[in-house]
């Protein structure tokens, strides 16, 4: 079985959240697992100065041509290694026109209007690698496709080439990470596709009106996955399934959720190179090193008596910060002091800044993407909020809980699937859990969390049984393997 993994971002070369992550971690994890694997991805401009500075070696390079709109355009494949594991092939498909640019999906304010031509490109340029590949006798069984970027790998396939070789005998993964963003676009961009307007139709690229791109990669996968299974049965409802539950529930029967992993080879105190001072289950003293580094680069006050509260990621309406902001001058008149690392929307970012400016010392924000700075707010807070409005998995508090660093998170997706209540679980209670989308509900759970933290022998339980979850990419392999197998069979039929 020998899989091609196809994404829009892949670590360490660039990542903008989980997906980067995750299209890292699972191939390795199938490599080691002697799974045969290669990856293709864009070869952004950030990509090609991973290349230089890292002096990454272009094994060879193919030249294919691509039509957009009734006219051909040039690019190159070059086909280098994983830093991580030679054996696991990397093909960056280097196309000037659409991807030298200094943002990945947008220019820092608002998406590229050109963005259904990037990745139609980049759909038509994966297929063309199958052909490269199959040329070279090592096409792929499977091809695992991830997010709307990638939704029309198997539309192209499954409405043109269905019955020529080898894409006759390929099955298709679809993996659904965030069901919120689609990738819709207008009617006008349909001659880029140089099919007629039935054909479209029939291949499930419309969707009222409009062209969605994750609504094509799930009508022409033979397995959909999602990143958690609570989040594989919120999408059939309306209220998750944004525009698409309909659709969902109509294939709900390839339908699967597969818990995302951790990678703990570079997510651990044990390893962490980012860290002041490593620590482990056995020796916890490295930790209070990073709580004190991290309260001196945030500029918040450090003392023993005090949570550090910590949160890392995107701001947006997503995350729930809708149920936080009302609440923070509440929360720090406890003793509590909060840090925030992340961008996104600019009303969170001004509302966090802003906040900073009224309590210098018991709020430290910085409006950026740092990932060293992320392992050190996992490894030097108490605790970490995720009080999400929806949670296709997460990964933030599967890391917290690796760090001693404790989940408070809303009852929803991967992060109902990952952290156990300490309330309804006190012997085996990894975090702090509540249900209701609600401001009063998040303090609750927050109070909750703070009086077990002046308790040192409850506090002290909650984190070992935190630090002691396995959620590794080992296990979750195995799954895939799985659905690759199944989604085969069925191919075969």
């Amino acid at each position: 079985m020998n899989v091609l993994y196809v994404s829009a971002e892949v670590a360490p070369y660039l990542k903008t959240g989980g997906l980067g992550d995750v299209s890292e971690a699972l191939p390795l994890a199938l490599a080691q697992r002697d799974i045969p694997v290669s990856i293709v991805t864009p070869h952004y401009r950030k990509v090609a100065e991973y290349f230089r500075e890292n002096a990454v070696p272009v094994i060879r390079s193919h030249t294919i041509r691509v039509m957009l709109a009734g006219t051909y355009h040039e690019a190159q494949i070059h086909e280098s290694r994983h830093p991580s594991d030679e054996r696991i092939p990397v093909y960056t498909v280097d196309a000037p026109e659409y991807y030298d640019r200094p943002g990945i999906y947008t220019d820092g304010m608002r998406d590229y209007p050109d963005n259904a031509a990037r990745f139609v490109f980049f759909a038509k340029a994966v297929i063309e690698l199958i052909r490269i590949l199959d040329a070279d006798d090592s096409a792929p069984d499977i091809v695992h496709c991830s997010d709307w970027h990638t939704g029309l790998v198997s539309f192209f396939i499954k409405q043109v080439y269905a019955s020529m070789r080898p894409f006759d005998r390929i099955a298709y993964i679809y993996a659904i990470h965030n069901l919120a963003y689609q990738g819709v676009f207008a009617p006008l961009d349909y001659p880029l596709f140089g099919a007629d307007r039935e054909l479209l139709t029939a291949g499930g690229l419309e969707h009222n009106g409009m062209l969605n791109f994750m609504k094509a990669g799930i009508v022409n996968a033979d397995a959909v996955v999602t990143v958690s299974p609570t989040y594989a049965r919120e999408i059939l409802t309306d209220e998750f399934g944004f525009g698409l539950g309909g659709v969902i529930r109509t294939h709900r029967k390839k339908l699967i959720g597969i818990l995302n992993g951790a990678r703990y080879e570079t997510w651990s105190p044990e390893h962490d190179r980012h860290l002041p001072a490593r620590y482990s289950i056995k020796d916890m003293s490295g930790k209070a090193e990073s709580r004190k580094r991290l309260c001196e680069i945030f500029n918040v006050t450090c003392r023993d008596d005090i949570a550090v509260v910590g949160i890392v990621g995107r701001l947006t309406w997503q995350k729930g910060f809708d149920l936080l902001i009302p609440i923070i001058g509440r929360l720090l008149q406890r003793n509590i002091v909060l840090i925030v690392l992340g961008q996104g929307e600019m009303k969170y970012e001004t509302s966090f800044t802003a906040w900073q400016r009224m309590k210098p010392g018991a709020i430290g924000v910085k409006i950026e993407f740092n990932e060293p700075l992320a392992h050190l707010v996992e490894a030097g807070s108490d605790m970490f909020l995720m009080p999400s409005l929806f949670e296709p998995c997460g990964l933030n508090q599967i890391y917290s809980m690796r760090y001693g660093n404790v989940p408070v998170v809303r009852k929803t997706g991967g992060l109902a699937d990952t952290v156990s209540d300490a309330g309804d679980d006190p012997a085996g209670g990894t975090g702090f859990v509540f249900a209701d989308y609600s401001s009063d509900a998040l303090y609750a759970a927050i109070e909750r969390a703070l009086g077990a933290f002046a308790d040192k022998k409850i506090w002290d339980r909650i984190v070992m049984n935190g630090m002691k979850t396995d959620f590794s990419w080992a296990r979750a392999s195995a799954h895939y393997i799985a659905c690759y197998k199944k989604a085969l069979r069925k191919n075969e039929r």
